[in-house]
């Protein structure tokens, strides 16, 4: 969080942020954990495959059905600021990275 950062842009980046819990949430318990160590540990396949005890073709298998579960359902939410929806175009695990890399910044 900046200095220079206004109210609605301290708005703006707290609803992405809850958007984004939300879209992760929805995943199911073994995508959401291979998502959450690879992207927000950084872990590898190989050490996800560890810690999940699956092989590594298992985790890749749960982060790409992680992303087609995530690009059938929008991830948006009309913005109570700017009364638009500018994260929909975005990545999922793009936004993903890039959210949870600023919440973990605001904590």
């Amino acid at each position: 969080m900046n200095r220079d950062d206004s109210p609605a842009d301290v708005t703006i980046r707290s609803e992405s942020i809850s958007i984004v819990k939300d879209a992760i949430g929805k995943l199911p318990y073994d995508l959401r954990a291979a998502v959450l160590r690879y992207e927000y540990e950084g872990l590898s396949d190989d050490e996800i495959s560890a810690v999940l005890r699956c092989c590594v073709k298992a985790v890749e298998m749960k982060l790409y059905r992680a992303g087609k579960a995530a690009s059938r359902k929008p991830v948006a939410k009309q913005s109570s600021v700017t009364g638009s929806a500018p994260l929909m175009c975005l990545p999922f695990f793009m936004l993903c990275r890039s959210l949870l890399l600023l919440s973990h910044a605001l904590s």
